[in-house]
Parts: C-alpha cells; structure tokens; sequence
C-alpha cells in the first residue's frame, strides 16, 4: 500500500530469476485466485516426479529418470535399474572421487506445506565396481530428516521420512570414498507424498523377487 516502484535486486553474484502471472489488487479489493506453487497437482497421494514438483537439481551430478516421459537426453534417464529391477521414475545421483574438494550432487521438491510422509526407494545402480559409497542426506525445509550410506553392494532400502509442514523436500548425495577415481551411481526412486492419515509402505529392505522366491520348491539350484 501506498508504494509507487517494487524493485528486485540481486546484490552478489549472478542468478537468473523469472516471475510469471503476477497480480495486483487495488487497496480494498479482496485478494482471490492467488498464485500457488502447486496449483495443478491433483490431491492425495502423488509421486513428485510425475506431478512435476521436482524444481532444482545440480545437473552432471543427478539426472532424472523419467520412464515414458524420457526425451533421449543426456541429461536424463528412462530408467535405472536396482538389484535388478527397473525402476521408471526417480533420480539418479552419479558422484567420484575428486582430486580436490568433495562431489555432490542436490536435487529439490516443491510440498507447499500439503504432505505428512515422504517415501523412497534407495539403492545402488547394478553393475559397479569400485569399493565405492556415499551418503544420501534428506531434509525437510531446513530440518534434517534422514541420514545414511549407500555403498555398491546394498540392498535396495524403502525410506519413509516426516515432512508435515515442510514446504520444501531437499536430497543431497555426497561421495564418501571408492577406489582411486572411483564413483557410484545411485537411485532414488519411487518418490511419493502422503497427506495425513494416507497409507505409507514399511521401511526396510526392498526384495523384488520376494513373490518368484515364494513359488519355488523347498529344494533348487541356486541360479533358478
């Protein structure tokens, strides 16, 4: 109120800012239809890849897997595939041992405050080979709601972390070690947000041949 000029001022460095659909409202007129981050994603329980909430990732380091979406580009994945299933959406972390510094890699999520739980599946990509780990840390607004390693030999895990209130989820992977410049590829997949009182999966490992398993007779070869 009673402002003649708005000025947006980015005093260090650069960055490159977009505004869209901006409104105005005269002095004692109602504020209706404001902008909202999420305004098209449908309610309860979504994936974030699917609905597009994702909203920054750190390119070269993460790539997202896209599934049927996939465009053929560089810098994405149609699919990753963990313990030996393929998962189509997520994302993709790729860091390595660095001569100087430590490599990460950081990816973002838009919530607006809607969601209870986030759940995901982590898990090495298959086929390495380099004595390699690192970590994945999850946060919730600034609040930190999941540690943990991931090395090339683990089992896929199911994660399940708070975010009531959160407006924002952020995922970051940080190389731990490996052999000399050495790396790993790790997924993040499966990425879905419950409102309250929705059903969540149980945290723990994930085995995607639990059902094949179950049928096979009490005596087998091995490689059945």
């Amino acid at each position: 109120t009673g402002v003649n000029e708005l000025v947006f001022i980015v005093p260090r460095g650069g960055l490159d800012i977009s505004f869209g659909n901006v409104k105005l409202w005269k002095a004692g007129v109602p504020v209706s239809n404001q902008n909202t981050i999420l305004a098209g994603v449908p309610k309860g329980t979504v994936d974030l890849m699917k609905t597009n909430q994702l909203y920054t990732y750190r390119e070269g380091f993460v790539k997202p897997v896209l599934g049927d979406r996939y465009q053929g580009k560089m810098t994405q994945e149609q699919t990753i595939s963990i313990n030996r299933k393929n998962y189509d959406s997520g994302l993709q972390f790729s860091v390595s041992q660095a001569l100087s510094g430590t490599e990460y890699g950081s990816a973002g999520f838009w919530l607006d405050k809607r969601y209870d739980k986030v759940s995901f599946v982590v898990g090495p990509r298959d086929n390495q080979s380099s004595n390699s780990s690192a970590w994945l840390v999850v946060k919730a607004d600034k609040k930190t709601v999941y540690e943990g390693m991931v090395t090339q030999n683990d089992l896929a895990k199911q994660i399940v972390v708070d975010v009531k209130g959160a407006s924002r989820l952020g995922l970051i992977c940080e190389y731990r070690n490996s052999d000399f410049l050495g790396g790993i590829t790790y997924g993040v997949v499966d990425i879905k947000a419950y409102p309250e009182g929705a059903s969540v999966p149980a945290a723990g490992i994930v085995n995607p041949n639990r059902d094949r398993i179950a049928k096979l007779p009490d005596v087998c070869p091995l490689m059945s």
